[in-house]
């Protein structure tokens, strides 16, 4: 029993490195593509090593990864559309690990809002947005994305 414990806490381990990595991945994509379309190396290296400035009005676009631990009064969680968030595809199915790990970050975003939370999503109902419609003690607006 405690090897199985063991072994399932690995795994779990493991998908959170996995998912990560992808994330990793599609952040170094970006930044290939911006590099790419940049004409001077050196002010786009100049530009990547600038401190980001947090200005009063503005807005902070994250990962739900680096948002943890943080709060706002105000978050928008977008992309919370089938197959995007919790994300999944017929070639990657949703293993009952998978959604229990997805559901941990749908949980984390949503708790990042101190005072309003606006989930937007296409319009169908998801798994996470039909949760959240039904927890209790929370109010959001659930808006369709147009």
């Amino acid at each position: 029993m405690v090897e199985s414990i063991e072994a399932e806490k690995t795994l779990k381990r493991a998908a959170a490195r996995r998912d990560k990595g992808e994330e990793d991945v599609r952040l170094l994509d970006v930044l290939i593509e911006q590099a790419q379309s940049v004409h001077d190396p050196d002010a786009f290296i100049e530009l990547l090593e600038r401190p980001v400035e947090n200005q009063a009005g503005g807005i902070l676009i994250s990962t739900v990864h680096g948002a943890k631990g943080l709060e706002w009064p105000l978050v928008a969680v977008a992309g919370v559309n089938e197959e995007d968030f919790p994300h999944y595809s017929r070639d990657n199915p949703l293993s009952d690990e998978r959604l229990e790990e997805e559901r941990r970050l749908f949980y984390v975003a949503i708790t990042r809002a101190q005072e309003q939370l606006l989930v937007l999503h296409d319009g169908a109902c998801t798994v996470l947005v039909a949760l959240l419609l039904r927890a209790p003690g929370k109010t959001a607006c659930v808006s369709p994305l147009v």
